[in-house]
């Protein structure tokens, strides 16, 4: 950003991923823009040795100009256990600093100075809601590879990705926000539970019946939903990939009918099939499957268990000592909306013929490093751009002695800067076989 000024969350940057109010905090951006306290507001009022701005004060306009980033209009829709849940960011959560410290600059931009704490010269976004969950997204990728990405940075990259399509291709493609774990939980009371809540209050349509998320799962043919899972076998994202097509009772204004459905999950059993390698886990892949089924139903989306596909979906595996299930979902999502959609688009497939069946091998190698820098830029620009430009990327220098505290599962963990970039050596053969298993020699070998 521009000089010495970082936009702060109030929230830790890391959360214990075992509760269920797993949130990605995000919403649909407002034109609500962080507000200026009356002590800075005064023109000329020198600071203290580091003084911060905290927006408490009534919201003064920001005029929108030039390009800002492009964000799907989903953020209306809340439900429970944050499905599908982008929170409307407060100014109250947001803190302003300004301190001395060293960045690399080359001059070729003029910061602000810390004299200057006059309200025009405070930096505060067009769009309070981008701000908050870039800057969320771009503090965790910057922290541990051991630990699992905030699913702020997943939502902002893959959406992105999306944002980058050609327009025609744009507008058959939905990407929802990631959510979980209850819903997809092997608890079934606990599933349940989520799932009536869903059924009464404001979560239904006027007519008290239907389920006001469903128009916007059938506006569009293809559909990419990241998923936070945490059963028996472990805590990680998986990529449920969707095609609709619709009845013949449509009147052609939605898709109704699910044609493909596809689950990618990077996890492996951990015990070693008769073959020696970790295979799928497959009741983990119906239970799912089984609850995304449940859930297209609520939305008004037939599924039809003898013309509905449901495909366990290929993907590289994750050795059991790595936390990359996010980079790896972002590396797919990626893969299928650039690659296998792009194809399809060209050579005009898009909408799928009865016989056709959606069925995508995602590569069987994905450096998981590569997509997590790939991520972090993603953040850092649409951070930039959530203050209309008027800020810049920089790198700022930390204490090489310092750690950075930590928290996962419940757990403090203290860790070193270098932590951040991964293994220093990676495997030289670190590729899986065609049939998608991990090799029992590779499980413990890190990928990333």
């Amino acid at each position: 950003m521009s000089g010495q000024s970082i936009l702060h969350s109030s929230s830790p940057a890391t959360a214990p991923y075992s509760t269920s109010t797993f949130s990605t905090d995000q919403q649909h951006p407002s034109s609500t823009p962080i507000t200026i306290p009356d002590d800075v507001k005064e023109e000329g009022k020198q600071p203290e040795a580091e003084a911060s701005a905290t927006a408490t004060e009534a919201p003064v306009p920001v005029p929108v100009s030039g390009p800002v980033p492009e964000i799907d209009g989903f953020g209306y829709l809340g439900l429970p256990n944050s499905l599908l849940k982008r929170k409307l960011a407060s100014a109250d959560e947001y803190e302003l600093r300004m301190g001395e410290g060293w960045t690399i600059n080359d001059g070729t931009f003029a910061h602000v100075p810390t004299t200057k704490r006059r309200k025009r010269d405070v930096p505060y976004p067009v769009y309070i809601n981008e701000a908050h969950r870039s800057q969320a997204g771009l503090s965790n990728l910057q922290i541990s590879h051991r630990t699992p990405i905030h699913p702020n940075a997943l939502d902002v990259a893959v959406n992105h990705v999306r944002a980058c399509l050609p327009a025609d291709l744009k507008t058959q493609v939905n990407v929802f926000p990631p959510c979980g774990p209850d819903f997809w939980t092997d608890e079934g009371d606990v599933a349940q539970t989520m799932f009536e809540k869903t059924q009464r209050g404001p979560f239904l349509n006027s007519d008290g019946k239907s389920y006001y998320a469903g128009p916007k799962f059938r506006s569009r043919p293809w559909g990419l939903w990241p998923l936070w899972i945490e059963d028996q076998w472990g805590k990680n994202f998986v990529l449920a990939v969707w095609c609709l097509s619709r009845l013949p009772s449509n009147d052609g204004s939605h898709y109704d009918f699910l044609h493909s459905c596809a689950l990618y999950d990077p996890r492996r059993d951990p015990e070693v099939g008769e073959d020696g390698k970790h295979g799928p886990l497959i009741d983990r892949h119906y239970r799912i499957m089984r609850q995304l089924c449940h859930f297209f139903e609520r939305v008004g989306i037939h599924v039809n268990e003898g013309s509905s596909d449901m495909v366990m979906g290929q993907m590289a595996p994750m050795a059991f000592d790595e936390c990359s299930s996010a980079e790896r979902v972002f590396s797919g999502a990626k893969e299928i909306m650039q690659d296998h959609l792009m194809y399809k688009w060209i050579h005009g497939i898009l909408t799928p013929g009865p016989e056709d069946i959606l069925h995508f091998n995602l590569p069987r190698w994905v450096n998981a490093y590569a997509a997590r820098v790939e991520m972090t830029g993603i953040c850092a620009w649409v951070l930039m751009a959530s203050f209309n430009y008027d800020a810049r990327i920089a790198v700022e220098r930390l204490d090489p002695d310092g750690q950075t505290e930590v928290v996962m599962d419940g757990e403090r963990k203290m860790i070193p800067n270098y932590d951040l970039a991964g293994p220093f050596q990676q495997p030289d053969s670190w590729f899986a076989d065609k049939d998608y298993n991990l090799p029992a020699s590779e499980s413990g070998a890190s990928g990333a």
